[in-house]
């Protein structure tokens, strides 16, 4: 068994969220692991591997695998990667305002204890290894990059590139773009979006909107103001590409 679908991205969008309540659908299962990691970190350990990850559905043949690894999106590697691997998969990309993902992923590992500098330092700090270490990752076989997995809260946020790589692999019939603001005002619109694309049977969830903090009274107007003009163009080519109007 092999995903029919796969989550990638956006990190910190809701993307964990949206697959807990997709598992709820009797018709959907997902890998044991839900981020297997396959197409960006173990992608030298093969395709019988991430083969394992899979639940055996042989007992009911019209059930459905999916995986959602929100790295995926990020990585320059994984659209060929997949495409390569399984042409014709389809692919849900959850979409997120970059300034409000960046703040998320900031926070998120202040959490976790692995990040110590206000967010006006790691700007720098990402302007620093941003460059070279994305060229280790095209161009070193089988190179992971902590630092660009844990600290690229900026460049994470540069959806078009990112959507422009996907587009070289997929035809558009091939990916579910969604905004992560509608998911979760109205998550069940955006469960019947992805049934309908995936090809199961709708089914009734919680409609109940999920809260999500945007974190944005934590930047001072100075650094907010930075944010709005280096991701302008961004938002307004990924909403040429997708349709989603990711402005604040």
């Amino acid at each position: 068994m092999l995903p029919s679908f796969i989550i990638v991205g956006a990190f910190k969008a809701g993307t964990t969220t949206l697959s807990q309540i997709l598992l709820k659908h009797p018709m959907l299962r997902s890998s044991a692991a839900l981020e297997p990691h396959f197409f960006d970190s173990n992608f030298d350990k093969g395709v019988l591997w991430y083969r394992k990850q899979f639940p055996l559905l042989f007992f009911n043949a019209r059930k459905k695998a999916f995986e959602a690894t929100p790295s995926y999106l990020y990585h320059p590697l994984v659209a060929k990667r997949i495409a390569d691997t399984l042409p014709d998969v389809k692919l849900v990309i959850l979409l997120r305002n970059p300034i409000e993902r960046a703040i998320s992923h900031f926070n998120f590992n202040v959490k976790k204890g692995i990040e110590y500098l206000n967010f006006k330092e790691t700007m720098k700090r990402e302007s620093e290894f941003i460059e070279a270490e994305k060229s280790l990752l095209i161009n070193a076989s089988n190179y992971h990059s902590k630092l660009l997995q844990n600290f690229s809260y900026i460049d994470m946020g540069f959806y078009d590139k990112q959507l422009d790589v996907v587009l070289q692999h997929f035809d558009m019939k091939q990916l579910l773009f969604l905004d992560s603001n509608s998911f979760h005002a109205q998550p069940q619109q955006t469960i019947d979006s992805i049934t309908n694309f995936v090809g199961v049977s709708a089914f009734k969830v919680d409609s109940t909107p999920i809260p999500i903090r945007s974190g944005l009274e934590e930047l001072n107007t100075d650094v907010l103001e930075e944010l709005k003009t280096l991701y302008a163009s961004t938002i307004i080519r990924t909403k040429e590409i997708t349709g989603i109007n990711l402005e604040l």
